[in-house]
């Protein structure tokens, strides 16, 4: 696995795990990864950037009583229940940027 493929699969897991609503270490175990590897990325991927390097594509942001969207050039979207915390979509942008 190169190394793109490593970092989206550690990007997966670390988005899938904030929503999940278990810890690292349950999320680790029920999902068959290292816990030790996924403490360590999700280190490296949750810190913050400064300011400036931080770049956010175009997105549009649609909202409705039970289903956030987010949608941007290429024809990409992502739907999602708004109960995801807005702290988890912040982070996802700031990984997509």
């Amino acid at each position: 696995m190169d190394i793109d493929h490593r970092r989206q699969f550690w990007q997966q897991h670390i988005a899938a795990w904030q929503i999940s609503g278990m810890t690292q270490r349950a999320y680790a175990e029920a999902h068959h990864v290292p816990a030790k590897r996924m403490s360590y990325c999700a280190r490296q991927f949750l810190q913050p950037e400064p300011a400036a390097a931080v770049a956010f594509a175009p997105a549009h942001i649609q909202v409705t009583d039970s289903d956030l969207t987010l949608s941007g050039p290429g024809g990409w979207a992502l739907h999602m229940p708004t109960s995801v915390p807005s702290s988890w979509v912040a982070s996802l942008l700031k990984m997509l940027g």
